[in-house]
């Protein structure tokens, strides 16, 4: 969708969802089978595969391990 917002160095793997409203800047790495919900803004961050990332939430310099579900409203800095 136009409300998307991918760095070009994002790596983003197989049978992800990214919603709409989603930010993802700064050399960031998606895994695999991972969501990302509504107006997510993730700026040089990790996601393992199966993350779930909850709406309007915000990570910046962080991991996020394989299978974690992150809830909405969340925001969190490595």
């Amino acid at each position: 969708p136009e409300t998307i917002l991918l760095d070009p160095a994002t790596e983003v793997g197989r049978d992800t969802i990214i919603n709409g409203s989603v930010q993802v800047t700064g050399n960031s790495t998606i895994g695999r089978n991972t969501l990302l919900e509504t107006a997510v803004v993730m700026q040089k961050c990790t996601l393992g595969a199966r993350a779930m990332i909850g709406a309007h939430s915000v990570l910046h310099n962080c991991t996020v391990e394989a299978e974690e579900h992150i809830p909405p409203l969340t925001y969190k800095v490595g």
